[in-house]
């Protein structure tokens, strides 16, 4: 199991294809396969490096730690790959983790993709997902947990087809990974606490904010503030996908982010 070792965090990683480097990170209680399916489309033209950051997946951390914390760690196992430069894609809490990546490591970044990210956490967000934490401590049966994110995470398209509804249970259930209670715990501290908007305009990488006409999770003046702040961001609308454009319409997602790099040429 490919793990870079940082001394005080053992993170999980994958890799796939060949070409320019990508390093994609995901939300805040996902982990590398949410982009299995993304990176399918993605790996004909790119290296790819998926991250399990800490709090999640395969990685192994047990302390508190903060969005900079994370956005250290990307940096160093792109040392530990021997890797100079990549894009970067995140998605959601992913996106702060490469905002903060962005801003205080430029020379590291050619291009970078927010994916229905947020420079600082909506309240009804953050009492969502901590609502979540408290049923997870009552041991509410997860499939129920489950049913109760969903309008959350996806279009009212998505959830009125059954056959996806069911494929995206089986898909979580199946996970031999699943985030920890106390992974959750600290995740959602460190997202709490991350608050970009100071140094949106620190950025200088090449930036593509997308967003989606039904994501409810990030309003979409957050999204629209991210595109405002950082100099030259240019803002797109996946119209008719929720807040997990990469499991509703991977294909479109991973057209876009290639389409956006060849322009950068």
């Amino acid at each position: 199991m490919p793990l870079a070792d940082l001394g005080d965090v053992k993170i999980y990683y994958e890799e796939e294809g060949k070409g320019e480097a990508i390093v994609l990170l995901a939300g805040y209680s996902c982990d590398v396969s949410w982009w299995h399916s993304v990176a399918s489309f993605l790996k004909p033209y790119f290296h790819l490096i998926l991250l399990d950051y800490r709090g999640g997946g395969k990685s192994e951390s047990s302390k508190p730690f903060t969005i900079r914390d994370c956005a250290n760690d990307t940096i160093k196992v792109m040392d530990h790959l021997k890797i100079e430069k990549a894009s970067f894609v995140g998605h959601s809490m992913g996106g702060t983790i490469a905002q903060d990546v962005a801003a205080f490591f430029p020379d590291r970044v050619k291009d970078l993709f927010l994916i229905c990210s947020l420079p600082k956490i909506h309240p009804a967000s953050a009492f969502s997902l901590h609502t979540g934490l408290r049923l997870r401590e009552a041991k509410i049966p997860v499939d129920l947990l489950i049913d109760i994110g969903l309008p959350w995470s996806f279009s009212s398209q998505f959830l009125t087809d059954a056959k996806k509804v069911a494929d995206f249970k089986k898909f979580l259930l199946s996970n031999p990974n699943p985030a920890t209670l106390d992974g959750l715990r600290h995740r959602l501290e460190a997202l709490c606490n991350f608050d970009s908007r100071p140094y949106l305009q620190k950025i200088r990488a090449k930036t593509l904010v997308i967003s989606t006409g039904r994501d409810f999770f990030i309003p979409r003046q957050d999204t629209e503030l991210l595109a405002k702040h950082i100099s030259g961001a240019k803002l797109i609308f996946l119209q008719e996908e929720g807040h997990n454009p990469l499991l509703e319409c991977p294909e479109k997602l991973a057209k876009t982010i290639h389409d956006f790099t060849q322009q950068s040429h």
